[in-house]
């Protein structure tokens, strides 16, 4: 179907595996269980890990701020995982 500009989207366009994002879930999964969290909280754990990049990816794009965005995800990793 095509979107508002009449285009196709052409996924063959993507990079190789861009457009699996369950992949990077299950990766992040395995890291937080790997780590010792239980299955439930390694879940919600690596969610919460790949929404936080989604999102400040999407605010680089709208803002081109590479400095705010790489500032906010020092600060999330820090308060994420700790200082160490």
């Amino acid at each position: 179907m095509p979107g508002r500009s009449g285009r196709h989207f052409d996924h063959q366009a993507l990079p190789h595996g861009a457009v699996r994002v369950t992949g990077a879930r299950v990766a992040l999964l395995a890291a937080e269980i790997a780590t010792g969290a239980d299955p439930a909280a390694a879940r919600n754990r690596a969610r919460l890990g790949l929404a936080t990049v989604r999102g400040l990816l999407l605010d680089l794009l709208a803002t081109g701020d590479r400095d705010g965005v790489n500032a906010a995800m020092e600060d999330f990793l820090r308060l994420y995982y700790g200082s160490k």
